[in-house]
């Protein structure tokens, strides 16, 4: 059926729709699909709608009906409508209402649907999508807040004006999730901030710790930078020194340092001002990681040369022609001769190329 359909899209720029219309119309409808029919009767000018609408309405398929009613002028509305409500599915009920309904007409039917499916995703974005057509949106509320989904708790909260905040926020901090927690305070308003932080620091995690003191307004900022210091995560350590004003850099900069991870100690040398740079230099050698030598060379500005000649040994005994070239595209003063001789000597052709047009020599030449 697709190799059909493609080959009716390519007479029709060929031949016109007058033509496809003539010869395959009937065949569209003899196949009695309702997605063919619909993509059919939308496409192709002269198709005739009444037709393809009856295989559609008699698939019953309340996709199909939903997308005929949407997108085919002249669709027969409350024919689709009647097998959308049928089939008691509460995302098409959702669509139907959002984007075939006008303004003026009632979709109470629809809304009813939505409501018996107790369904909190579409109770939510019927609020949310359809809330011009009934303002009060108490019984979709109920819904979501009797689902305790904390998810759709979350976003009615935040999203929907005239949204009940202490009821969702009970819902949230009876979840004990420090994610949505932590979402809660920093997405809903006029929200009172210290039951919410407290289950985030309950919890223990280092992650949303970390983004409550970021994020979050009249954070307890030194409660949550223990959990963090307690976690021994370089990662959180060395995003807490970076980005959450009142940070204390050195306690955070210790743990990153013991916990001797070569990609954080890199990372907070560059980045994080007043950093203990010798310290973390010791870090990259110690790690005889070719990666992060590269990285550190090229990086961190003032190195010694003695320094940045100990990373270099590193790159070079490791003999990945990649990290080899990229030592010397970044670092001036790095020793092309010997980088090049492990590039040229490996079989990576790309890695050649680059050092070919570093060297200023045609490319593919190599040697």
């Amino acid at each position: 059926m697709e190799e059909l359909y493609n080959l009716l899209s390519k007479l029709r720029k060929e031949n016109g729709d007058d033509y496809v219309n003539e010869k395959y119309g009937k065949i569209i409808l003899g196949l009695k699909d309702p997605e063919y029919c619909y993509l059919f009767a939308k496409d192709i000018k002269g198709a005739d709608i009444k037709a393809h609408e009856a295989v559609v309405l008699e698939s019953k398929n309340p996709e199909y009906c939903y997308l005929f009613a949407k997108d085919v002028k002249g669709a027969n509305i409350k024919a689709h409508e009647a097998i959308v409500l049928e089939s008691k599915n509460p995302e098409y009920c959702y669509l139907f209402a959002k984007y075939v309904k006008h303004y003026d007409e009632d979709i109470s039917n629809l809304e009813k649907v939505v409501l018996e499916s107790k369904n909190p995703k579409y109770c939510y974005l019927f609020a949310r999508d359809v809330k011009h057509y009934n303002e009060d949106i108490s019984n979709l509320e109920k819904v979501v807040l009797e689902s305790k989904n904390v998810e759709y708790c979350c976003k009615f909260a935040q999203e929907i004006e005239g949204a009940d905040i202490k009821a969702h926020e009970a819902v949230v901090l009876e979840s004990k999730l420090p994610e949505y927690c932590y979402l809660f305070a920093k997405d809903v308003k006029d929200v009172d901030i210290k039951f919410l932080e407290k289950i985030v620091l309950e919890s223990k995690d280092p992650k949303y710790c970390y983004l409550f003191a970021r994020d979050v307004k009249g954070a307890d900022i030194k409660s949550h930078e223990a959990v963090v210091l307690e976690s021994k995560s370089p990662e959180y350590c060395y995003l807490f020194a970076k980005n959450v004003k009142e940070a204390n850099i050195k306690s955070l900069e210790k743990i990153v340092l013991e916990t001797k991870n070569p990609e954080y100690c890199c990372k907070f040398a560059q980045e994080i001002e007043g950093a203990d740079i010798k310290a973390h230099q010791f870090v990259i050698l110690e790690s005889k990681d070719p990666k992060y030598c590269c990285d550190f060379a090229s990086n961190i500005k003032g190195l010694e040369n003695e320094v940045i000649k100990a990373l270099e040994k590193i790159v070079l005994e490791s003999k990945n022609p990649a990290y080899c070239c990229k030592f010397v595209f970044r670092v001036p003063q790095a020793n092309v001769e010997e980088h090049a001789k492990i590039v040229y000597d490996s079989d990576n052709t790309a890695e050649k190329y680059r050092m070919d047009y570093f060297l200023g020599k045609p490319l593919g030449r190599f040697k």
